[in-house]
């Protein structure tokens, strides 16, 4: 009896199972092609509050590879954008760091330094704009009188004394003179004289107090129109200044007399007012050493005294003498503005050898 054909062995795969690998691979490769596609994306699951949670600012800088800017970020918008520290304020600090102008170069350069990492590029910090600059600002209110000196000031400006013709070097204003005409504050006449010995009209004297007082503030600006000063006077611009100023003053009918003389009563007076000096009670001390005290108008003595004890009356103490009825002259006018310069602070005092 012959035994039976053996049957070849079964492959374990039957065509189902062949079928199932093709497509368990072709799943596969899906997967893993749409995984390489969508490598930069987020995952996010479905359902609420499943996303994942951002990285923080933080995270961000210290991540390497979020160090690098996008390339469609321009200069112009970073230059335009604020800084980081800038976002990361609080509404309050910002509004604090764009009024405090304190500081601004230090702040830049903690801002450079903090994001050197991030910019390859520097940028100039736009400053930010001063509001309510006028209540911001510390403003000291000048002084009735300037404290500036000439030896510091006004030496440094100076030229050279004007040589007048007929003012010889041992004239004994010729020191005051000189050291108002090298700042040209007297100029004399046209013919190059100075008249020194010659009295001095009103309208003289305002130009003079005009030029020499200009600093000083006006105690009035009310314009007072003079019926003898019209507006094509030579000298109506200094007689409203010296008005205003409160050096000298007008005439009942609203004139003023450009053209009269000015007494030695009334140039002190007007130095007196014009510098605004207290008026002394106890007159007669100051009066007693001078022999014409007498003939002192009254209206005029308050001030005369004020004047005296401020140095500006120099002249009448090396005479014993006031002579408050005569007409001043021009060097006696020179000499008397020197010494209100000199009481202010802006001149030197005369030394006795100049004087000489």
């Amino acid at each position: 009896m012959s035994s039976p054909l053996s049957q070849p062995p079964r492959s374990p795969f039957g065509g189902d199972e062949f079928v199932a690998a093709a497509v368990a691979v072709a799943a596969i490769g899906s997967i893993l092609t749409w995984a390489l596609t969508h490598r930069d994306q987020k995952l996010s699951w479905p359902g609420p509050n499943l996303a994942l949670p951002e990285p923080t600012t933080q995270q961000r800088l210290d991540d390497p590879t979020s160090r690098r800017l996008p390339s469609t970020v321009t200069s112009n918008q970073l230059a335009t954008s604020p800084p980081a520290d800038r976002q990361m304020m609080p509404s309050s600090q910002q509004d604090a760091a764009a009024s405090n102008p304190v500081g601004d170069d230090e702040v830049s350069e903690q801002r450079v330094n903090q994001s050197s990492s991030l910019f390859q590029e520097s940028f100039e910090p736009i400053s930010p704009p001063l509001t309510n600059l006028e209540t911001r600002s510390l403003r000291v209110p000048s002084p009735a009188l300037p404290q500036s000196t000439l030896s510091s000031d006004a030496t440094s400006q100076s030229l050279e004394p004007i040589a007048f013709s007929d003012l010889p070097s041992d004239h004994w204003a010729k020191p005051a003179i000189d050291s108002l005409s090298a700042q040209r504050w007297l100029q004399g006449f046209p013919d190059g004289s100075f008249r020194p010995d010659a009295p001095i009209t009103r309208a003289e004297f305002a130009a003079q107090i005009a030029q020499v007082f200009s600093e000083l503030p006006l105690q009035s600006s009310t314009s007072i129109t003079f019926q003898d000063v019209p507006e094509t006077h030579w000298g109506q611009a200094s007689i409203q200044r010296a008005v205003q100023a409160g050096f000298l003053r007008g005439y009942p009918g609203r004139t003023f007399r450009p053209n009269q003389p000015v007494s030695r009563a009334q140039l002190i007076v007007a130095v007196a007012s014009g510098l605004d000096l207290e008026a002394e009670a106890n007159t007669d001390v100051l009066l007693q050493p001078y022999q014409d005290r007498n003939q002192v108008p009254a209206w005029a003595i308050p001030s005369l005294v004020a004047a005296i004890r401020s140095g500006l009356v120099a002249d009448a103490e090396q005479l014993n003498r006031l002579r408050p009825q005569a007409a001043a002259t021009r060097a006696e006018v020179a000499a008397m503005l020197h010494q209100a310069l000199v009481y202010m602070g802006r001149a030197d005092p005369i030394s006795p050898a100049d004087a000489d």
